[in-house]
């Protein structure tokens, strides 16, 4: 894969993430619509946006959750709700959520470039 391209292969476009059918439109992502549309799972993606554990990096988005990092691409999710129900996760709202609101940390790195360096390692 090289850098700009999504998961498919293809080249990433500002405004091009997918959503789901029914799903809110992304301007109708207010706090106020989510919590209606999703419950605890929109709290929960709010929280995580006020909270700075959404992260912008120049090719995927990133979310800090309770038991995990998970990488997050328009609607695919690297947690396990996603992929061994294919729900729509709060994850993918809080990114969906952090877009809209401007709620994220932007990192003006590649995450890919981040995860083949190897751990650092305790040297004392």
């Amino acid at each position: 894969m090289r850098r700009g391209e999504s998961l498919s292969g293809e080249r990433r476009h500002s405004g091009e993430e997918g959503r789901n059918p029914g799903s809110p439109e992304l301007d109708e992502y207010s706090e106020e619509s989510l919590i209606r549309h999703y419950g605890e799972r929109g709290t929960k993606a709010i929280q995580a946006c006020r909270d700075g554990k959404v992260e912008k990096y120049l090719d995927f988005y990133v979310v800090h959750g309770m038991t995990g990092t998970y990488v997050v691409e328009d609607d695919f999710c690297t947690c396990r709700n996603f992929l061994f129900r294919g729900n729509e996760c709060w994850h993918i709202l809080a990114v969906r959520y952090a877009r809209s609101s401007g709620l994220c940390v932007t990192r003006d790195e590649w995450y890919q470039e981040k995860m083949e360096k190897p751990p650092e390692t305790n040297t004392i």
